[in-house]
């Protein structure tokens, strides 16, 4: 305990919280990871909403718009106007960049497939 102008105060616990990048680190990557990829796969064939892409990738619906927004910042994914209500399922669709990664990738897999 410490005076504060006469009056015990007691002190409380510093909130200690997550270390700073724990959660977000991902974030900054420029390049998609395994449940972007799928997103992208998804995307890439054909305009699919918000709802339809945590349902068949299997995430909550909150970290699915958190990942499509991210890929849409980075410019991978591109929102096709408000075609779904409510506005929370707008379609999006892999930018020519989106579909480029998912290339890439299957192609550096099937690489590293043939090597096995």
């Amino acid at each position: 305990m410490r005076k504060n102008g006469g009056r015990e105060k007691k002190e409380s616990p510093v909130h200690q919280g997550a270390p700073h990048g724990k959660f977000h680190g991902d974030l900054s990557s420029s390049t998609p990871d395994g449940t972007d990829e799928k997103i992208l796969t998804l995307a890439a064939d054909r305009p699919v909403t918000l709802l339809n892409i945590s349902k068949r990738i299997d995430i909550p619906f909150v970290e699915c718009l958190r990942r499509v927004r991210d890929l849409e910042r980075k410019g991978f994914l591109e929102r096709i106007g408000d075609l779904c209500e409510p506005a929370q399922l707008h379609l999006y669709v892999a930018t020519k960049q989106g579909s480029g990664q998912r290339n890439d990738v299957q192609e550096e897999e099937s690489r590293r497939g043939s090597r096995d």
